[in-house]
């Protein structure tokens, strides 16, 4: 199918990236892996700097559309308008980053998972750095005091032990297991679960979002790690942490802790304690 057509007919799972002065070979190397999906696979590209060159090497058989916002929307705001085009016209949504490289039997593998246990609303596979590291993803739902700690104290020894019990150090990532908090850089959902609860939040720009996102996930369906399957993740955004990109976090998690709560949040204390007790009996 041409560039920039997708068929108005159902497909399985409906991938959305945003790009923000992404090189086209990650675009292309992406299309490319999800061209070989046994599954039917349709794919939406946000250009949200509208630099993508108009013509990218995209395989004939993967349907693709392409939209460009014309200014940048932010990360959540601009795969809500891909939300919104697969919306009645897949059975599962997949928002991913460009930095991610996986074979494209994961997605095989989690649309059958996903089949096979309907209480699941949210899904994240194994994730590894590109030296297959183990990336600590699944996580608790934090408190200000412990990303305080992260931020400015994170060779002490308080904070390294603050964020251990945040990021679940003590997980042995071998079973399948619920998180209230899973990384938005590999999102699996289940469609009809996804309009429940309403796409991301539009107030958060770039960060928290998949916070917010996992967390209304979690009060309504189950929010697995699955670890049979795996992806590579190479984390770019770390690598290039400026001053606007932390005053862009630091406004989101401010949006974040008005809107659950900063200190007192009953619902995340419950929340943590269940996911630490449950954990545990699985290790």
């Amino acid at each position: 199918m041409p560039d920039g057509m997708v068929s108005n007919s159902m497909v399985d799972v409906w991938c959305s990236v945003v790009a923000y002065k992404t090189p086209a070979e990650e675009i292309e190397r992406l299309a490319a892996t999800l061209a070989h999906t046994r599954v039917a696979v349709a794919l939406t590209i946000v250009d949200n700097a509208g630099t993508l060159p108009e013509k990218l090497r995209l395989p004939p058989g993967l349907a693709v559309e392409r939209l460009s916002p014309g200014h940048n929307l932010g990360y959540g705001r601009a795969h809500n308008l891909a939300i919104a085009q697969s919306r009645g016209r897949c059975r599962y949504h997949l928002v991913l980053n460009s930095d991610i490289e996986f074979d494209a039997t994961v997605i095989d593998a989690l649309v059958d998972f996903m089949d096979a246990r309907p209480t699941a609303g949210l899904v994240m596979p194994m994730v590894r750095y590109p030296d297959g590291e183990l990336q600590h993803l699944c996580r608790l739902l934090p408190n200000p005091i412990t990303l305080i700690g992260r931020r400015f104290f994170g060779r002490t020894k308080w904070a390294q032990q603050l964020n251990d019990r945040y990021e679940l150090h003590d997980w042995t990532y071998d079973q399948i297991a619920s998180f209230p908090f899973l990384s938005g850089c590999f999102m699996f959902m289940r469609r009809s679960a996804l309009d429940e609860v309403e796409g991301f939040d539009p107030r958060f720009f770039l960060y928290a979002e998949d916070l917010d996102l996992s967390r209304r996930f979690h009060m309504m369906s189950e929010t697995l790690f699955y670890p049979d399957v795996s992806i590579t993740h190479e984390y770019r955004s770390l690598k290039r942490r400026s001053w606007r990109q932390w005053l862009y976090a630091l406004t989101s998690l401010t949006q974040y802790f008005s809107k659950w709560g900063w200190v007192l949040d009953a619902e995340r204390d419950r929340i943590n304690r269940q996911t630490v007790a449950d954990i545990r009996r699985k290790n």
